[in-house]
């Protein structure tokens, strides 16, 4: 997932298969990329990397929305969730 999160961070559409690893917690089917059925095999991946490849505007599209993991996934924003997860107080 680190690799995809990355990748959306710096703007580009994702396509992963949806399994059970934390892929749909990262890509927003239609949103920020595309979630393939993970029984849909190298066909799947392949017709939703087509359909980026030839669309430009569908592309820049799903990029845009695809830097919104900078924030969501900011270490200011999730820091504090795993600090309560781990029962660590503020230090201040």
């Amino acid at each position: 997932p680190n690799a995809l999160l990355e990748a959306l961070a710096h703007g580009l559409p994702a396509v992963s298969l949806n399994c059970l690893t934390g892929p749909a917690d990262l890509v927003e089917d239609g949103v920020n990329g595309y979630l393939v059925a993970s029984n849909a095999g190298a066909e799947g991946l392949a017709r939703h990397l087509e359909r980026l490849m030839a669309d430009d505007a569908l592309r820049v599209a799903l990029g845009t929305r695809a830097i919104e993991a900078r924030t969501r996934f900011a270490f200011d924003t999730i820091g504090p969730g795993w600090d309560s997860a781990l029962g660590l107080s503020d230090a201040s």
